[in-house]
């Protein structure tokens, strides 16, 4: 996903792996064939995507033309109206924030600059509660939009012992989840989410990347890149006339390893095949790999 002001353009740059140059025919194009514009430097595609409403989505494409139609991958565009969001980062039961506040305010700032007018970030002193044990229990993938007993628990201990404000959503550093490889959990459009403190604690910049991914879920109502949104297309939607469209080997894309098992197992374990857009997921990094 790539997040842009409503009516306003932004630029998001793209290239191979190993700083290989392009296919010559390579295109950037969107559900109707339109090509998106595009200036190559130096083996960098810098693209000039558009907001085109509040809360809007669309898919751009990377393809290689030809008699066979070469997928390179997609890319997500979501625009918002401008808007402030208050966040408050509140560590459990010792699991203290290893690095600074103004050091976490000024990396959301730049990953959530493109959508938002101001982002206010608190760090909260530690919550001591007897309602959680210290271990997030495991998530059933029938609860991925939902909170679990155990977080009711612990959001709702808080609520009686704090004042709650509009317009703000609360993430709670958690000492550990019970499956380590699980960063994060925040259901969409909901006020409160949890990272995994003990996988964190002394990576700043994936640290920073869960908080903020957690709270694209809940302030941004952002889907996992490969989760469909319900506004989006199918790939094989991609021309009106069929066309026969291949994976290209030099763009293929593994999944995110960060949120394996954290909502769809299945989904997480299968190779997605996304294009390396530099800025596209200042939310969630993705890493290319060769075939």
């Amino acid at each position: 996903w790539k997040s842009v002001e409503n009516g306003k353009t932004d630029i998001v740059e793209a290239r191979t792996e190993n700083g290989l140059p392009f296919p010559a025919n390579i295109r950037f194009e969107d559900t109707n064939q339109n090509e998106i514009p595009t200036e190559i430097v130096d083996n960098i595609a810098r693209l000039t995507i558009t907001g085109v409403g509040d809360q809007e989505a669309y898919p751009i494409y990377a393809v290689e033309t030809g008699d066979t139609i070469k997928l390179a991958g997609k890319l997500n565009i979501v625009s918002y109206d401008p808007k402030p969001i208050n966040l408050v980062v509140v560590p459990v039961n010792g699991a203290s924030y290893p690095y600074t506040e103004n050091s976490l305010r000024t990396k959301l700032k730049a990953i959530f600059n493109p959508a938002i007018d101001s982002l206010s970030v608190t760090l909260a002193d530690n919550f001591d509660t007897n309602e959680f044990d210290g271990e997030l229990d495991e998530i059933s993938t029938n609860l991925a939009q939902s909170y679990t007993r155990e977080m009711k628990d612990l959001f709702q201990d808080f609520e009686n012992n704090n004042e709650i404000l509009d317009d703000t959503y609360y993430i709670f550093l958690l000492p550990r989840f019970a499956v380590t490889d699980q960063l994060g959990y925040m259901p969409r459009k909901r006020k409160f989410g949890f990272v995994n403190h003990e996988q964190l604690n002394s990576k700043e910049e994936e640290y920073v990347k869960t908080i903020a991914h957690e709270l694209s879920h809940g302030a941004f109502v952002l889907h996992h890149a490969f989760v469909q949104h319900e506004q989006l297309v199918l790939v094989t939607e991609l021309n009106k006339i069929p066309r026969l469209i291949v994976i290209h080997p030099l763009f293929l894309v593994r999944s995110i390893q960060n949120y394996k098992n954290a909502y769809q197992p299945n989904l997480h374990q299968q190779n997605q095949f996304f294009y390396r857009l530099l800025g596209i997921d200042k939310i969630c990094s993705i890493r290319l790999s060769k075939k």
